[in-house]
Formats: structure tokens, C-alpha cells, sequence
């Protein structure tokens, strides 16, 4: 049976496979806000501000809570089982670009073989699938189409034809970077910025941008239903990594 060519989902199911769903995605990490929140060798969440859209405070918590996660739209197997192959890729190149912020600041390339040795392939590809599952998760909070290429690139497919993934250095947040400290706050940390959500002559959706920052190190999923994507970060070993304000002023 062919797949319908058309973006849907099923409420209440895994927008993945269809399944029930059962868990929502953690929208941070819970390697990198440990990496936040060690103090003198201890781990303390309350050491943690998160800032912005649903929730606004110190941690209580790395793991639980709305500020932590997407809505829930996974089975526990597409969450979990999966999709870890993508979680380990993003895992290292996190740890990675997180200890070298200082050589990025002037360093506008990146060579995967540094970051995953001699499998830099299959990895960077399995880093961008991680962010073509936090793409999904929040299409599926906000209600909007998730297009069959986005799963089929997630079960195997060697790329997306509706989304391009580019990395970027991110200009303001470079500078937070150089402070260190901002009103006796550590303004270094991952970030979300809002997305734009792109419409057509007639106000039909026809993309958005997920985009999340590793001190002021960007990753980018540029996601358009009418325009076909352009080459991705995973398709070469050594990748420009752009000195820019956003990610949605990169060329196309």
C-alpha cells in the first residue's frame, strides 16, 4: 500500500508510527542541563534558570515538568527504543561544540571526522534525525502538518525532501558567551528560539524553522511544504558554520 502524499496526523496517536501515544520529548537534554547544573561536583537543578513560553523560574527538577518537555504525541518505542541511535549522535556533538566555544568563536567550519570519527556519516545524519524529531513534536504540539518525508527520513530514508538542516554560529548569543556573567546571572546555556510559523498568499501554513543553540552554536530544521530543501550539514565531512543573527536569514 502506498503512503498518502498528503501531511496528517491521527489524534491521540504516536505521529511516528500511529500507536497510542504514551510520552511527550524532552525538549533539553538531560545530559546538557546536568552539564548546567553540576556545582562543586553536585548536581542542582535549583542552580538552573529556564525563561520563556510556559514556565519561568529556577528547576525543580532535570527530567519532569511542561518547561522540560514537548506535549505528548510518542509511543514509549519511537521515544525511546527508536530514536536513541539519534539521542547518542546529538549527545556527543553537544559535549563536543559545548567544550570548544572558545576555538568557534573565530573557527567558521566544522569537520564531523572530529566530532564522530571514521562513522561521521551515518552520526551526522543521526543528528539531524534527532532534530527532525524534535521538528515533528512540535509541529504535532501546535497542530500543524508533519510531512511524510520527515517520517520516512526518520525511519531510514538518506535525506528530507521538505526539510533543510543547517548549522550557524549565533551572533548575540557569542557575545552572552564573552560576558559569562550578566547582572550576577551565567547567561551561558541552550536555547529555543520562538518559531516562525510561514504562510502562503492565503494564509495556508507552509513551514517553520526548529532551531536550538548549544551556548551560540546552532543547529537548524527548515521545514517547507512548498519549496524543495537544500543541501544539508550531514551531506559533507567538513561544513560552513556561518557567523549570522538567525537561522532564517541563511540563504536558501
Amino acid at each position: 500500500m502506498s503512503e498518502p502524499d498528503e501531511p496528517h496526523r491521527t489524534p491521540n496517536a504516536c505521529w511516528w508510527c500511529g500507536d497510542p501515544e504514551t510520552t511527550g520529548e524532552h525538549k533539553f537534554k538531560h545530559s546538557d542541563l546536568k552539564r548546567l547544573a553540576r556545582e562543586n561536583g553536585q548536581v542542582d537543578p535549583t542552580s538552573v534558570y529556564k525563561g520563556g513560553e510556559g514556565y519561568s523560574g529556577t528547576l525543580r527538577s532535570l527530567k519532569k515538568g511542561a518547561g522540560l518537555r514537548w506535549e505528548q504525541s510518542l509511543c514509549g518505542a519511537c521515544n525511546n527504543h527508536r530514536s536513541q541511535p539519534f539521542d547518542i549522535a546529538y549527545t556527543r556533538f553537544s559535549e563536543y561544540v559545548w567544550e570548544r566555544q572558545d576555538h568557534f568563536e573565530h573557527c567558521n567550519t566544522l569537520d564531523f571526522n572530529d566530532v564522530f570519527g571514521m562513522s561521521w556519516s551515518a552520526q551526522a545524519t543521526n543528528l539531524a534525525r534527532y532534530l527532525g524529531k524534535q521538528l515533528g513534536c512540535v509541529l504535532a504540539e501546535k497542530g500543524l502538518p508533519i510531512a511524510p518525508s520527515i517520517i520516512r527520513f526518520l525511519n531510514g530514508d538518506s535525506g528530507c525532501s521538505d526539510v533543510t538542516f543547517v548549522l550557524w554560529r549565533d551572533r548575540a548569543r557569542r557575545e552572552l558567551h564573552r560576558m559569562g556573567q550578566l547582572d550576577e546571572l551565567d547567561v551561558r546555556g541552550y536555547w529555543l528560539p520562538p518559531m516562525p510559523r510561514y504562510t502562503d498568499e492565503v494564509g495556508a501554513f507552509v513551514g517553520t524553522d526548529y532551531a536550538y543553540i548549544i551556548g551560540f552554536f546552532g543547529l537548524c530544521a527548515r521545514y517547507r511544504t512548498n519549496v524543495e530543501a537544500s543541501a544539508s550539514f550531514f551531506e559533507s565531512a567538513t561544513v560552513p558554520v556561518p557567523l549570522d543573527d538567525q537561522p532564517f536569514s541563511l540563504p536558501d
